[in-house]
């Protein structure tokens, strides 16, 4: 079916919904200081508030290794006895605290990932400096695999 000379277009001239300010979106890398983080709230205008917001970011990036750490020196904490059952490792506190520790990471993580498709580079820079700082502070104490 041939619809090249079809008008699709949609006259919404009589809407009653007021016009409104969208933020640009962006699909690549850059480093316009105008930018909004995450949340409308968030919003960056001026180098104070970026220079704010990436040491936010940056202490975010460090928080991301402190939560691999802490999940490891929980396991460490609480150990499966040997010959305990399944249902006895199920439920027990160890286990539990290793949940909910992964639960915060993965949100923790996915916010940073958030954070880095902002494509902002000056963001994205601090949430990497963040991490491999974490990482440096923190990953000493890991097992290496």
């Amino acid at each position: 079916m041939d619809m090249d000379d079809m008008d699709m277009t949609m006259d919404m001239g009589n809407s009653t919904m007021a016009p409104m300010k969208m933020d640009p979106m962006w699909m690549w890398f850059h480093t316009d200081i105008d930018d909004m983080v995450l949340f409308h709230f968030w919003q960056i205008h001026d180098v104070g508030t970026m220079i704010y917001s990436c040491a936010i970011i940056l202490l975010a990036g460090v928080l991301l290794e402190f939560l691999k750490l802490a999940r490891h020196l929980v396991d460490k904490r609480f150990p499966h006895r040997a010959g305990s059952s399944y249902a006895e490792k199920f439920f027990s506190v160890g286990h539990l605290l290793q949940t909910a520790l992964f639960g915060v990471q993965m949100v923790w993580s996915y916010l940073c990932m958030l954070v880095f498709m902002t494509f902002s580079v000056w963001l994205g820079a601090s949430l990497i400096i963040g991490i491999v700082l974490g990482f440096f502070l923190f990953g000493a104490k890991l097992p290496s695999h």
